[in-house]
This record gives C-alpha cells, structure tokens and sequence, in this order.
C-alpha cells in the first residue's frame, strides 16, 4: 500500500478549486490518501469552499483544512504542506489545475519507489486565448533536464509530479519558480522521474502580460538559485554565465519596448 498526500495551496482560487477537489473525490485509489489544503489567508470565498468539502459527512476522506495567519506566498505555503503530510509520498496539485483521469493516483502509483517520482503530459489551457493544447513532456532525460533549467523552466508540470517524501525544502523567499528549485534539488538528491503514460492533467495558464516590467531583484535571485543547481549537476559555470548573460540581454529589450524607447 502506497500512502500519498495531496498538497493544495490555495490563494483566492473560489473560481477553480471545485474543479479541482472534484478531480480528487472522484479518484479511483483502491487505498487510504490524505487531502491538505492551505489556505494562503484569501479574501474571496475559497476558505468557504474548502470547508464545504473538509467538513461534508457525504465526503469520506481524510481531510485536513489550515490556514495561513498572515499571506505567505506559494512557496512558504507549499513547504508547510509538504511537512504536514503523513504519506510517504506527495503529490502538490494547484487550485487552478485538475487532474483528468479517475485513476490517475493508481495510475501513477504503480510507478512510485523511494528512488523514483512520476510526471504525465497535460492539458494546456491559455486564458488569453481560450485555446486548450495537449503538451506531450519529453521523456525524463539528463540533456532535457539542463535545457530546460537553462530557460528557468521545466517539462514536468508541478501539478502532476508525485513523488517520494524525502528530505527537501521550498526556497520560500521566491515569488515565483520555487518549484523548478525543488524539482532541481530533488533529483540532485537521487530522484529520478518517469513519465507515466495514459495519465494526463489539466493545467491552466495564467494571463501574462508580455511587455510586463522585469524586477530584476527576483529575476538575479532565481537566477543564483538555478546555477547553484546546475552546477552541482555538473554543468560549467562559464556556460551557465553565458546563458544568463544572453537571458538577461533578451529581457532588457522587451524592458525597452515597454518604456516606448525602441519600437
């Protein structure tokens, strides 16, 4: 028996996150699982909800519902659910994001050992462009992990990852990619993905805007992070510079563009 515990860090997610316990009620895991939900102190009606579905009689799972005293982020967040989880292995599904097939903790259970994590492919769906595509990950490689971390980003979709409960923390003075920083760090720690196949997620992306300003700040800090992992990966520091120098050139011009100084 494999005990798993699905982390959801919640932040003003009413709009979504019926969707997405729906998607958890309704697995098809011949085993006990435990459900935590964080709620990152919202001011919409997400508390409201969560506590429909922790505390409904009809519903019998093994809910746990906390809240944050003060908004944390989603890093701070997810680390608190990651210590609160009792299974010995984690899955961390966002508010916004669903899981598609019934059995997809069976599924990706199959696959799960103390040195090895699961990934699927996913649903994209673009809010700017109501369009939804299917993004086929690459299959779990050394050469498309470095590629992708190159470009401060990752093939396995945090929603659909789970993974064997071992000793790994969120970095949580980052506003955004602490999830690449933990995926790097696991598998510096000896984990090893696999794609499960026939499993698949629904993962909805969030409206950006193109020409918005770069904070630097953040921007240097997320940097230092992925290079320190790289690195220890064993990838030259030279390169990694390099990289970053092309990266941040790249992002000084759309700065430009914003500001109307060229175009």
């Amino acid at each position: 028996m494999k005990k798993i515990s699905v982390v959801i860090p919640c932040y003003n997610g009413e709009k979504y996150l019926r969707n997405c316990l729906d998607s958890i009620v309704n697995q098809r895991y011949p085993y006990p699982f435990e459900i935590i939900i964080i709620d990152d102190c919202s001011n919409d009606n997400s508390l409201k909800i969560a506590k429909e579905y922790a505390y409904s009689e009809d519903l019998n799972l093994n809910w746990r519902l906390f809240r944050n005293k003060y908004n944390m982020g989603r890093g701070y967040t997810r680390q608190k659910g990651y210590e609160l989880a009792n299974g010995d292995y984690v899955s961390f599904l966002s508010v916004d994001d669903y899981w598609i097939d019934p059995y997809f903790l069976y599924n990706s259970s199959r696959y799960l050992d103390k040195y090895h994590g699961t990934y699927t492919d996913y649903y994209r769906f673009n809010e700017s462009y109501k369009k939804t595509n299917l993004f086929i990950a690459p299959e779990y490689s050394y050469e498309n992990l470095i590629i992708w971390a190159l470009n401060k980003n990752m093939f396995i979709n945090f929603s659909s990852i789970i993974i064997p409960k071992i000793d790994v923390r969120f970095e949580t003075n980052l506003n955004y990619g602490e999830d690449l920083i933990f995926l790097l760090d696991t598998i510096i720690k000896g984990l090893i993905y696999v794609k499960v196949p026939n499993n698949k997620i629904f993962y909805r992306v969030k409206e950006k805007k193109f020409y918005k300003r770069i904070n630097y700040k953040e921007y240097d800090l997320l940097w230092k992070y992925v290079s320190n992992r790289l690195i220890k990966l064993g990838l030259d520091k030279r390169l990694i510079y390099n990289c970053y120098l092309e990266d941040r050139n790249k992002y000084k011009i759309l700065n430009l563009i914003k500001r109307g100084i060229i175009f």
